[in-house]
């Protein structure tokens, strides 16, 4: 990420956004009792690195994760170990760094956060994303969201929306079920910087995922994401055409 002036002042500007949160959270939900702090991590290992449709691996990566939680506060890294596009060796290529915020709006919940995407080694390709995700239960136990991200550093207007549905089944004893569907559409300027020459992605998507407890707070989670492109000449574009990753993920409950 290259430290320009212009980019100090967005960084500046999306903290000073970002701080203002807890305010305007707190006032939406006064009466809501503070909790303790929590601990979550993942080490999942995936056949494919894809990012909105976009392959960034040759093979199977592992993807760390650790994550924090105060009441309505989350913090969490994330990273990507794997080959590269050009077949390199094993190594972190991506570190990401998010802070989020959740509070009840009435209607909705909402969770605003912020991405910094980083990139051990190539500085200059970091960038960063402000975030929102609304969500409303629906009948028949679902739970239908709406989640936007838009470019604040180095790719003005790239943004990325996201709509759909999800549930969980909690089966006593033997885990929970998770599904989703979504359909997607990234504006284009996202595409002019991910995919040079394609038109604006139009996405569909479904995941599956079995959260298995294996006792003391430990847990394994095999997972399945389908994620495809609608347009013809837009999948032509794709590095790689891989629609189905499966993965299984060994963390903290």
């Amino acid at each position: 990420m290259d430290i320009s002036p212009r980019t100090l002042i967005r960084l500046t500007t999306l903290v000073v956004w970002f701080a203002a949160l807890p305010t305007h959270a707190l006032a939406a939900g006064a009466d809501s009792e503070p909790s303790a702090l929590s601990f979550s991590g993942e080490l999942d290992l995936v056949s494919r690195y894809v990012w909105r449709t976009i392959t960034y691996s040759d093979g199977p990566v592992l993807q760390p994760s650790v994550g924090f939680s105060a009441g309505p506060a989350e913090f969490g890294v994330w990273a990507n170990a794997g080959p590269s596009g050009t077949g390199s060796a094993h190594h972190v290529d991506e570190v990401d760094y998010s802070a989020a915020w959740s509070f009840d709006l009435g209607l909705v919940e909402a969770k605003p956060s912020v991405v910094l995407y980083t990139y051990p080694g190539n500085a200059d390709a970091g960038t960063g994303e402000l975030q929102v995700e609304l969500r409303r239960g629906v009948p028949g136990g679902l739970s239908a969201f709406v989640r936007h991200a838009t470019d604040v550093f180095d790719y003005p207007g790239a943004s990325f929306t996201a709509a759909g549905v999800d549930r969980e089944w909690d089966f006593a004893g033997l885990g929970t079920l998770s599904l989703s569907t979504q359909v997607g559409r990234g504006s284009q300027p996202f595409s002019d910087a991910y995919l040079p020459g394609g038109p604006a992605l139009t996405v569909i998507g479904a995941a599956a995922s079995w959260s298995i407890p294996l006792g003391r707070g430990w847990g394994v989670r095999p997972h399945v994401d389908w994620l495809e492109v609608v347009e013809d000449e837009a999948r032509a574009l794709l590095p790689a055409h891989t629609p189905f990753t499966i993965g299984v993920a060994l963390g903290r409950l």
